[in-house]
């Protein structure tokens, strides 16, 4: 397919892509629709709708979790970021269900899943306009509680570039969440 935007092993071994509108299982769709109407919608296969399904991770359970795109648009002709959080589930049986959806967030720019089902997700701009630097890494538990892990959501802060720290004291100038591993590091 073209336009493949990222992969996702599944703990069962199904590889995932997201390509255009769609998660696609083993380069067959399997969810979402190509082409479709740029809306967000719960459910099953093709009857579930995604605008820009950007990231991808495997979760416990044979679980996939997306950060779709729901916001955004055009400057001066050239499309930029899109802001806000809008994380999905994907069952294996193809059920597309919303996990969590913030507008006060700023581009999400990777997903790591840990064996807990705490979910990771890094975030550039945080808070800020587009451009600025900064950013931070979040852990969302399974509670539903989110948490700033490293770096600061405020912009302010983010605005001296990286730092090596613990907690608040680290500050990123882009940060791209690569993945995790089995000592939960995350890259």
């Amino acid at each position: 397919p073209k336009g493949i935007q990222r992969v996702a092993v599944s703990s069962n071994g199904d590889i995932l892509i997201s390509s255009g509108q769609e998660i696609r299982k083993l380069a067959a769709p399997f969810v979402g629709l190509r082409n479709d109407s740029d809306t967000d919608k719960d459910g099953s296969g093709e009857v579930a709708r995604f605008v820009s399904p950007e990231y991808l991770a495997a979760a416990p359970g044979g679980r996939l979790i997306v950060a779709d795109h729901p916001r955004g648009g055009a400057f001066n002709g050239h499309l930029f970021y899109w802001k806000g959080l809008f994380l999905r589930a994907i069952a294996p049986d193809g059920t597309v269900s919303t996990l969590l959806e913030r507008d006060n967030f700023g581009v999400v720019s990777g997903l790591a899943t840990d064996g807990d089902g705490n979910i990771y997700i890094s975030e550039m701009n945080a808070g800020a306009p587009i451009g600025i630097p900064g950013g931070a890494i979040y852990k969302l538990a399974p509670s539903g509680t989110m948490t700033v892990i490293a770096g600061t959501a405020s912009p302010a802060a983010n605005n001296s570039g990286s730092a090596d720290g613990v907690g608040p004291a680290a500050r990123f100038f882009y940060p791209y969440l690569a993945g995790i591993d089995e000592a939960r590091n995350l890259y």
